[in-house]
């Protein structure tokens, strides 16, 4: 299926990636792009692009997108976590 919002979506990016990647998956939303619906949950997808993998939920309004996890590809077969770089002694968990 192609997955394309209306327009470009606001995107919780809830473990803090790197403001070019996130504007990567705005970018590919807004256009359209391949994507797989997960078969145990409503509005959760994964969305593979040539750099690696998004794992999403778009809200029923499909106005905002909360990213849950993005995959880089390695040797183009194997998929590893990307986690995003953290400040040392920065406690995210406080506002």
């Amino acid at each position: 299926m192609i997955l394309q919002m209306d327009q470009s979506p606001s995107i919780d990016n809830l473990r803090d990636y790197p403001d070019e990647v996130v504007n990567q998956l705005g970018k590919l939303l807004a256009e359209g792009v391949p994507a797989r619906q997960d078969p145990r949950r409503n509005h959760f997808y994964d969305i593979e692009h040539p750099d690696g993998s998004f794992f999403i939920h778009v809200n029923p309004n499909r106005r905002r997108v909360i990213w849950l996890a993005k995959w880089v590809r390695e040797d183009g077969r194997e998929r590893q976590f990307y986690q995003a770089e953290r400040t040392p002694g920065q406690d995210r968990s406080r506002p």
